[in-house]
């Protein structure tokens, strides 16, 4: 026959062999079967024994053309039927994609192997040729399976990653071999090969060495969908019209000045300051006659409810921007947060503004809250802001936009502004103070990495002290922010109009006595935020207890929280008459998905990304040593104790191994391990100094006991024991009254503690099968661990869940925590004060990550 045999789809046709003539001829003389002599003698020529077998062989190894008809043990010859010309063509196909698939993966194990042995990370493939070039199916596989684990991947996806790593020599078996147990997951074998998923892909550079992995496996989204940026690009193309301009008051003849961190861009709040009876600011002015003005961006001026459901949209279901050490996952797209929605220097903005009347008591007069329009006349930093504070509080005249930031010039006026501006936030704090608010004196620490770094060998990470109570602006700033979430509420309150109002219940707090024994400040502060209590949110105003305020909303951060765009919302229906768009039981939804799993995820996601660089900022410093503040006992049980590094304003858990320890003790500190993989952090004391010293005996020193030498451990396996023949560190008398406190406070843990390894064994920082040889140092690991959530939870956020060093101007260090936090126990829960307060105003930028990042 002169047919030409099948050609697989796609391909050239297959080349005439003679097998495969015989099948053409069986196919067309429609030829049923054909016994193996009958093969033999029109392929072979002949049908000889030798010839029999050799037939044999080939039809054995033939997977095209026949197939063999019976069962295959039997004494008699075989019979073998011709295979039906679609399925040769079948198997043609199978076999080229077969061949191309073994040559693609020859050629995925010779690149493996290739950016594995380069010897510098430059002479990789870029993240970028990995992902667009020949093997960026494997690439996405990988990383799917990195990042989302096994459970969530369809079976090709799974079945490809599996593939891919196989083919470079790693399996599930190998896979935990080589983690040693140190998996984000423990005893988990699908975790342990998305973490050897993860590990590939970053030694050869297809993610970046210090890529965020345990936030991505969280949910964090960094980027927005394609519709969700081609909306915000036609909004900036055409701006919506204005549904207040009928009501917008220009208030551009006002100094506005705006307080943030240098690397600010999302900026939400401005404040400004006039007479209400005219006069003079550069003469002492009684507060009676002062109005302050605090201007808030203005989204939904862009964004009315109904009109921009996509972006609406996408905002509630984020609920707000979250920040990380390196930058952040916005609420709204960049194009529009760091640009028409924020206020920017020079440039005159549409916002929100509230104004009140503070009286000299720091009680409110008139409030009102108005579309408006204003212009950024002073562009400061916290630095710059408390030099000129510092300057109008001496009683200098002006200084020059050098000295300030960039701010512009700063005359007589501008320093009475400002000083103004911090004598009413006194008189509030005051007024507060004298209504039951609770203030936690205790500093933070401000992690920051440039953005560039992920992916350096040794990352420039800085942990830097911010704290309200040190600085002059800052807290300015968070008093001015709830003077205007109280406004606010109380417009609201009277027209029984529904916003995200907070609420707090009353705390029960140390007796005085118990914290008159301790130390004033962050020991204070320590004591007092163990006992703060849980916010909440509800269409209805309540008390707000640590803010010592009957109401209260957060309206000044809109552009990162998405219960501030609903409070901006319902406010200006208010100013137009209108009905408000949001109703109570929207803001019940709002309340709900607030403590939901996805938002409490997202708080863990922050926490986990802190965690790690804070461990490998200390991991560049092993050797060097800490001089730290013990602030009270966090597992008095396991001799376990709370400590501030006065530096750095950073809080951890050291074990002392000595009962008598107190607040306000002295202890130097010295890294341990740090592990950033994990998140593990632990220290030892090298030496201890009590606050108020033992009486000295027989000419022996005993305020100081750092232990010998000889008393290290040959290798850093265990912290530093202490003789059990020291002398006591706390005296008889307030000694003991001391000792009670901290046993009371050790008290107020509880028992949950216990399960501080297995609520962290889902968010890749449970380290305890990798430290077994640590033996009882786990122990320290795990409160350690679980301090630093509950900490982060209560005093690093807003009750938001906003880190308060990068951002939102309001009512920090005052709640229970962030309502998106889960709660471990009794102890963590009254961990660390709240959140109601101003996130920038302990320590932030107002926007942006502390490293800079986030602009980038």
């Amino acid at each position: 026959s002169s047919q030409a045999p099948p050609a697989a789809e796609g391909g050239a046709p297959q080349a005439s062999t003679p097998l495969a003539d015989a099948w053409e001829m069986a196919v067309a003389d429609s030829i049923a079967c054909l016994t193996l002599p009958e093969l033999a003698g029109l392929v072979l020529d002949d049908d000889s024994p030798r010839n029999l077998y050799r037939m044999y062989r080939m039809l054995s190894a033939d997977r095209l053309y026949f197939r063999q008809l019976g069962g295959k043990q039997t004494s008699e010859l075989p019979a073998y039927a011709p295979k039906p010309a679609d399925a040769v063509v079948a198997a043609q196909k199978a076999m080229v994609e077969e061949a191309a698939a073994a040559r693609d993966k020859e050629a995925w194990s010779v690149a493996v192997k290739a950016a594995l042995a380069a010897k510098k990370r430059s002479e990789q493939p870029s993240e970028e040729e990995w992902s667009t070039g020949a093997h960026a199916r494997r690439i996405s596989a990988l990383k799917r399976l990195a990042l989302e684990g096994v459970a969530a991947l369809d079976a090709p996806v799974l079945t490809l990653a599996q593939e891919s790593l196989s083919v470079v020599g790693i399996s599930t078996k190998a896979a935990a071999a080589a983690a040693g147990g140190n998996n984000s997951y423990p005893n988990d074998p699908n975790s342990i090969l998305s973490d050897a998923a993860a590990g590939l892909l970053v030694d050869v550079r297809a993610l970046r060495q210090h890529e965020p992995i345990a936030a991505m496996r969280r949910g964090v989204v960094l980027g927005f969908p394609a519709a969700i940026e081609a909306e915000a690009a036609s909004l900036l193309a055409a701006p919506p019209a204005d549904a207040c301009a009928s009501v917008r008051m220009d208030l551009t003849h006002l100094r506005c000045y705006t307080i943030d961190d240098a690397s600010t861009l999302e900026v939400d709040d401005g404040m400004s300051v006039e007479l209400v009876d005219g006069g003079s600011l550069t003469e002492p002015v009684a507060l009676p006659r002062t109005r302050v003005w605090v201007h808030v961006a203005d989204p939904t001026r862009w964004l009315a409810p109904g009109m921009s459901e996509g972006l609406m949209g996408e905002a509630r279901t984020r609920l707000r921007t979250l920040y990380f050490p390196w930058g952040n996952a916005p609420m709204f797209p960049r194009a529009l947060a760091e640009g028409p929605f924020s206020l920017k220097g020079g440039e005159v903005c549409d916002a929100l503004s509230i104004s009140a009347e503070v009286q000299e008591d720091g009680t409110l007069g008139a409030v009102q809250v108005v579309p408006s329009r204003v212009r950024v006349t002073h562009k400061l930093t916290y630095d710059a802001a408390d030099a000129l504070m510092e300057r109008a509080a001496s009683g200098a005249s002006a200084s020059t936009s050098g000295s300030t930031s960039g701010a512009g010039e700063a005359g007589a006026g501008e320093l009475a502004d400002l000083a103004v501006l911090r004598a009413v936030a006194r008189a509030r704090r005051a007024y507060r103070e004298e209504c039951g608010a609770i203030e936690i004196p205790l500093p933070e620490a401000k992690v920051g990495v440039p953005h560039d770094d992920l992916d350096a060998a040794r990352p420039r990470v800085t942990i830097e002290r911010v704290s309200q109570w040190e600085s002059a602006s800052r807290g300015t700033v968070a008093e001015l922010m709830i003077l205007a979430g109280e406004a606010a509420g109380l417009i609201g309150k009277r027209a029984a109009l529904p916003l995200p109002y907070r609420n707090q219940p009353q705390p029960t707090l140390p007796s005085p006595g118990e914290l008159e024994v301790l130390p004033e400040g962050p020991c204070r502060g320590y004591a007092l935020r163990r006992c703060m209590t849980r916010s909440g949110v509800a269409p209805a105003p309540a008390r707000h207890a640590s803010l010592g305020l009957d109401v209260y909303v957060q309206v000044t951060s809109p552009i990162r929280r998405y219960p501030d765009v609903i409070a901006h919302a319902n406010l200006k229906a208010l100013a137009l008459g209108l009905p408000p768009p949001f109703t109570r039981g929207d803001i019940d939804a709002l309340a709900n998905a607030m403590a939901s799993d996805k938002a409490r995820e997202a708080g863990a996601a922050e926490r986990a990304e802190e965690q790690y660089w804070i461990s490998e900022h200390f991991r560049q410093r092993k050797g060097q040593e800490w001089a730290a503040t013990v602030l009270g006992w966090q597992r008095q049980d396991l001799k376990l104790a709370s400590v501030l590094l006065d530096e750095l304003g950073y809080e951890t858990v050291v074990k002392v191994d000595a009962d008598t320890v107190a607040p306000g003790d002295y202890v130097t500190l010295a890294v341990l391990e740090a592990v950033p993989a994990t998140g593990l952090l632990r220290f030892y004391v090298t030496s201890h100094t009590p606050r108020n010293p033992p009486p000295e005996e027989d000419g022996e020193e005993g305020d100081t006991f750092p232990a010998d030498d000889d008393e290290l451990p040959a290798a850093p396996a265990a912290a530093r024991s202490w003789h059990n023949d020291s002398p006591s560190l706390v005296q008889s008398g307030a000694g003991g009254v001391v000792a009670g406190v901290m046993g009371a406070l050790a008290g107020l843990v509880g028992a949950g503690h216990g399960q501080a390894s297995e609520d962290r064994a889902h968010d890749g920082h449970d380290a305890h099968a990798h430290h077994e040889a640590a033996g009882h140092h786990q122990s320290d690991h795990d409160a350690q661990q679980q301090s630093e959530e509950s900490k982060q939870e209560h005093s690093s956020h807003s009750d938001d869940g906003h880190s308060n060093h990068h951002h939102d101007h309001d009512d920090h260090h005052h709640e229970q925590g962030d309502d998106t936090q889960p709660v471990q126990d009794q102890g963590t829960e009254q961990e660390a004060a709240a959140a109601d307060a101003d996130d920038s105003a302990a320590g932030g930028d107002g926007g942006d990550s502390g490293g800079g990042g986030a602009d980038e």
